[in-house]
């Protein structure tokens, strides 16, 4: 009887158990098939456009600025030579002034001062001819390219450079202007002043030292000396820079000069010069020059 109950017991247990089991199953069931279903979350897609090929349009170059051109001239120096004179170097032009005559250099077997009383052919003229000394290099190349012309009572050659004596034409007229067969120069007038008539180049053995030299200039445009007429101290010069001298005589002193002196610009400095002014003193010198070999042939 005992062994009954205990049967039933165990079979009661293991039933109950057996439902607990299944129902939790079913509630899982349920759960899992009863679920709502969450919505998917939107997903954007962006829409495709296909856009037309483009063209590139080809990159802008920047605009190179010209490049400054060398100052050149087109004088005819194979004429000069070859009608007037071989011993043209230069042409030598000063703006405001009657200087506009070709610069003369003394050839093999001719004094140095060759040409100080004499003509283009090598006659004998009192006037003589605009010349540089041997001691100076044809090309300019020399420290301090001295250039004499006689100061002509009939106001040619180197008289009108006396204006420069006067301070406004100093300040108006700063420019001194050489052609070459190759190239143009332009020099920036500093200083006028009055010396003796010592020869520059051989005095101070031709600059051979740059102390020499610029104890020189800062002498001569130092107006408290007496000796500067005018100057323009905003010139600068260095002892690497080169200058022209232009040397003329005082009337009523025989041992007196009168000089001009301009510093040679660089190319950077000559291409902020006015073209115009250029302009003229080139069409003046063509002119010129031509006249002189018209006058020759």
């Amino acid at each position: 009887m005992k062994f009954d109950t205990k049967k039933k017991v165990i079979l009661g247990v293991t039933i109950a158990l057996t439902l607990v089991v299944m129902i939790m199953i079913g509630t899982i069931l349920a759960s899992v098939f009863h679920k709502e279903e969450e919505p998917e979350p939107e997903v954007q897609i962006a829409e495709v456009v296909e856009e037309e090929p483009r063209e590139e349009e080809p990159e802008e170059e920047a605009e190179e600025e010209p490049e400054e051109e060398p100052l050149t001239n087109y004088l005819d120096f194979s004429a000069l030579r070859s009608a007037v004179t071989e011993d043209a170097t230069s042409w030598l032009y000063v703006p405001g002034t009657v200087v506009n005559y070709p610069v003369l250099r003394a050839g093999s077997g001719k004094d140095t001062d060759y040409y100080l009383r004499k003509d283009y052919k090598g006659n004998y003229f009192t006037g003589g001819c605009v010349y540089m000394q041997q001691r100076n290099r044809a090309d300019y190349g020399s420290k301090d390219t001295v250039i004499y012309g006689h100061n002509m009572n009939n106001g040619t050659m180197f008289h009108s450079l006396h204006n420069y004596e006067d301070g406004s034409f100093f300040k108006s007229h700063p420019y001194i202007i050489v052609f070459t067969p190759e190239k143009t120069l332009i020099y920036q007038v500093f200083c006028a002043y009055r010396d003796d008539d010592k020869l520059i180049l051989a005095y101070y053995n031709d600059f051979a030292d740059n102390s020499t030299f610029m104890k020189y200039i800062d002498g001569v445009r130092n107006s408290t000396n007496g000796k500067a007429y005018q100057t323009n101290k905003d010139v600068k010069v260095e002892a690497s820079d080169r200058i022209i001298s232009l040397s003329t005589c005082i009337r009523y002193d025989e041992v007196g000069r009168f000089l001009l002196l301009g510093k040679l610009l660089s190319s950077e400095e000559a291409a902020k010069v006015d073209k115009s002014l250029i302009e003229e003193a080139y069409n003046a010198s063509a002119e010129a020059l031509n006249k002189l070999v018209k006058q020759y042939q």
